[in-house]
């Protein structure tokens, strides 16, 4: 049995040369696979830092969005009452040349009753 590993006849050591062959091309594959592995764990940490990068910004803008809201919310509020003010000033200034002229009507009426005792007739 171990004289066939022994005799060298030129073919052994072809099929030895031919074994170390496949094992260095297996070899070199493995390492290609393992440089592969390696880029896609770079680019997965990438990914994940993307990610995580992308999460933080949509938490902002859900913030943002949130006071944008609020804001808006206040706007509105804002705007009601000065609606309703502005309706109250509108009021007023309708009312009051009403009560004024009211007032100088009962002023004059005053006036003539003081000056000759009668509210229709006036003094020359």
């Amino acid at each position: 049995m171990f004289g066939t590993f022994t005799t060298d006849d030129g073919r052994s050591s072809r099929q030895a040369s031919e074994v170390a062959g496949r094992l260095q091309a297996i070899v070199n594959r493995a390492r290609q696979v393992d440089e592969h592995m390696a880029g896609l764990a770079s680019d997965s940490r990438e990914q994940s830092q993307d990610l995580e990068q992308i999460s933080t910004t949509v938490a902002s803008l859900d913030q943002v969005t949130h006071g944008n809201a609020a804001t808006a919310e206040q706007s509105a509020s804002a705007a009601t009452e000065l609606s309703s003010q502005a309706d109250a000033l509108v009021h007023a200034v309708t009312e009051v040349p009403k009560e004024l002229s009211a007032f100088l009507c009962l002023c004059h009426l005053e006036s003539s009753v003081l000056t000759d005792g009668h509210p229709w007739r006036r003094q020359r």
